[in-house]
């Protein structure tokens, strides 16, 4: 591209590429990576999300935070629940 002089849009022309998005990618990698860069396979998406499996550890400080939260929770609901768990006094038949 820039030994020929060319834009991107001559270059998208040359090498029948519709999207300038692309002419743009590949001259990021050629600029961070080098010729060797654009050898690389690079298909598929890039995963955001959060990573399939987590390590133990990880796993195990989740579980004490989640229980020492359920236990938070329930205490400040207990006095609620003792009001409205007690029985009723109901007159008997």
């Amino acid at each position: 591209m820039w030994s020929e002089h060319l834009s991107v849009r001559d270059t998208m022309r040359r090498f029948v590429i519709n999207d300038h998005g692309i002419i743009k990618h590949w001259e990021h990698i050629y600029l961070e990576e080098g010729p060797e860069g654009l050898a690389v396979e690079r298909r598929g998406s890039v995963s955001t999300g959060r990573p399939r499996k987590l390590s133990k550890e990880v796993e195990e400080d989740m579980i004490a935070e989640n229980q020492r939260l359920r236990a938070k929770v329930v205490t400040a609901l207990s006095p609620y629940y003792r009001r409205t768990a007690q029985p009723q006094d109901s007159p008997e038949p």
